[in-house]
């Protein structure tokens, strides 16, 4: 009984490891590809920030591009378990939902990124590949959330859901960081913001607007 237990609190004390280590190395890799793009970071780089030798970075992860796909799957999961908790929590109102969503934070999977996403594009094309199909059951949650919406007179009738979050994503996917610096001295997020409370503002009824506005302005500042 004894060699037993002393076995499982082995393999637990190895896989607690193992989860330890590769966590080090994602959260490492993620500050340098967010800062320097996937191209220009190595896997020694990765390995000194994360305090593990090269070889022991190896023993847990296949390649640079193994460490950038869990990574991906890791976000995208995240997202998704974030967003479904969102558009369930009955204590949330159609607005407060909407509000929440877009604060949902995003590093690897950002497509403002430019640097980042560029070098996906370019050099793991099945990353972009995994971010779509993830995307595609989070756009499930969100027009469910937006038809829930226009039933009880939230958002407007006149809209298609899908295709408004057609347009939002094709914002986010065309603008290039060249389109950003033409609009003038803002910055990115400011941007961003803009274009989100314009964007939430755009959908709500004018019911909405006009009884909500003092909690609507409130909450679009946190944005």
């Amino acid at each position: 009984m004894l060699f037993y237990k002393t076995i499982k609190l082995i393999y637990f004390y190895e896989f607690s490891m193992t989860q330890d280590i590769r966590t080090r190395v994602k959260e490492a890799a993620t500050d340098k590809f967010v800062k320097y793009g996937y191209r220009k970071v190595t896997t020694d780089e990765i390995a000194k920030e994360a305090g593990i030798s090269k070889r022991t970075l190896y023993e847990h992860f296949l390649s640079k591009e193994d460490i950038a796909k869990s990574m991906v799957i890791d976000e995208m999961n995240c997202i998704k378990d974030k967003i479904e908790s969102i558009c369930n929590n009955p204590e949330l109102n159609i607005i407060q939902k909407l509000i929440s969503l877009y604060n949902i934070p995003r590093k690897i999977s950002d497509r403002s990124n430019f640097e980042l996403f560029k070098d996906f594009r370019n050099e793991i094309p099945e990353i972009i590949e995994i971010m779509n199909k993830y995307e595609t059951v989070i756009n499930r949650y969100v027009s469910d959330l937006f038809t829930k919406g226009q039933d009880e007179g939230f958002l407007r009738k006149d809209i298609d859901p899908i295709l408004i979050l057609r347009l939002a994503r094709i914002f986010k996917d065309k603008m290039t960081e060249n389109e950003f610096k033409a609009l003038g001295n803002y910055s990115k997020d400011e941007i961003m913001k803009t274009f989100h409370k314009l964007f939430i503002q755009g959908i709500l009824s004018r019911k909405v607007l006009e009884n909500h506005y003092e909690e609507i302005e409130s909450l679009l500042e946190e944005v």
